[in-house]
């Protein structure tokens, strides 16, 4: 049976939510400097992210917490209610003491608390892409 294009689903490495493009943008360089092969997609909020993921199955979602229409902990409970197993960064301004209790055990959380941390979420992906670790 063929699969329409429009129905077909796509994989890509990594699929990166926040409403800051700055954010997107600095993550999505950060990886491909360090992975030129790498696929990245961008969304500029949940909504957006929800509709991508119809087509897009992401080998890891970054995603921010605090976002306007849907908090990090509603979004990630949307995800893994299609991919129970979706591995998923969350990488925010909060404090990780106040994210870690509103979301799974396995989800991993990065405060963007300094300039390292993009290198820190950028070396987390790498792993994980290549297999070394797991998301959590």
């Amino acid at each position: 049976m063929v699969v329409p294009e429009a129905v077909r689903v796509q994989v890509c490495d990594l699929l990166v939510i926040d409403d800051d493009p700055l954010v997107l943008e600095v993550v999505e360089l950060a990886v491909t400097m360090d992975r030129p092969d790498a696929t990245v997609i961008t969304a500029d909020g949940p909504a957006a992210a929800l509709d991508l993921l119809a087509s897009q199955t992401p080998r890891i979602v970054v995603t921010d917490f605090d976002m306007r229409g849907m908090n990090g902990a509603r979004l990630i409970q949307e995800i893994r209610s299609s991919n129970a197993a979706q591995p998923i960064l969350v990488f925010t301004g909060r404090s990780a003491d106040d994210v870690i209790p509103r979301i799974p055990a396995d989800v991993f959380v990065i405060e963007k608390s300094s300039p390292k941390s993009i290198i820190k979420l950028r070396d987390r992906i790498t792993l994980i892409l290549d297999g070394a670790i797991s998301a959590a």
